[in-house]
């Protein structure tokens, strides 16, 4: 594995911790550099879900499921019309691939769909929330990805998700279980991230995010000046809450992403 200026960048972290947001300046910036950053793409996760070892055994990938799935609520992020008619074109071909019994390894297979997919725009790059619960596989499939991990305050987070509207069938009935779910998910990559170094991992905290203070870093990690479309990066709420009082579990792992952001993986 070879770490290159146009190896991918997965931005990954908890839900309602600014992600969307970053994600679309990354979106942006890539554009401007002739590449693509997708957000809400979920490929590689329909990929996790749809191709299978007992898929490919009886050649019977379901690409249909895929690009419905894509199309369904698309992505966001500029450029994403091309990158949607460009993906159903491969996921097709791949299809007839596996339907002639050309393909035995699910994993070699979604690493060379994801490479084919985004192989047009250079640069590329993902943001999606469930990618930090499926750090394994993402891993497993692009082992040279770049990963942006941006965290916030859980107690922010609780009170934001508190506030969210519309049909959000996974999201929990109160702030405790919220704080619950963001400890769950950040254990989760916290017990993978020691392996890659700080040349693939870039651990950042959203408020430090939104004064500035993340621009230098975010920018040398991904290879574009960034400082023109961060911005207007704002935080809309308070976050300076005392942490002192949640489960201890979430206080370590509070203080793990600290250690991160500051001096790297150990």
């Amino acid at each position: 594995m070879t770490l290159t200026q146009n190896s991918p960048i997965f931005l990954l972290g908890g839900q309602r911790s600014g992600t969307t947001a970053l994600a679309y300046s990354l979106s942006n910036a890539f554009s401007d550099n002739n590449g693509i950053f997708t957000v809400n793409g979920k490929l590689l996760y329909y990929l996790n879900r749809w191709l299978t070892f007992e898929d490919l055994y009886h050649r019977h990938f379901r690409v249909d499921e895929i690009i419905y799935s894509l199309k369904r609520k698309l992505p966001g992020g500029r450029d994403i019309e091309s990158w949607l008619t460009y993906t159903e074109k491969i996921l097709n071909h791949f299809s007839k691939e596996v339907a002639d019994g050309k393909h035995f390894d699910p994993y070699l297979l979604a690493n060379s769909i994801m490479h084919e997919c985004y192989q047009p725009f250079g640069m590329w790059g993902e943001k999606y929330n469930e990618y930090l619960i499926h750090f394994d596989y993402l891993n497993k499939i692009l082992p040279e990805a770049k990963i942006i991990l941006l965290y916030r305050n859980p107690i922010t987070v609780a009170k934001s998700v508190e506030e969210w509207k519309g049909y959000r069938p996974w999201k929990p009935s109160n702030k405790e279980n919220m704080i619950d779910k963001w400890t769950i998910w950040h254990e989760r990559i916290l017990s993978q991230v020691s392996e890659l170094g700080n040349e693939r991992l870039l651990v950042i905290e959203y408020d430090q995010m939104c004064n500035n203070q993340e621009t230098e870093k975010l920018s040398n990690f991904v290879g574009i000046d960034l400082e023109s479309y961060l911005i207007n990066m704002k935080s809309q709420r308070e976050s300076n809450y005392d942490i002192n009082n949640l489960p201890k579990n979430t206080q370590n792992i509070i203080k793990q992403l600290e250690t991160y952001k500051k001096i790297g993986v150990i």
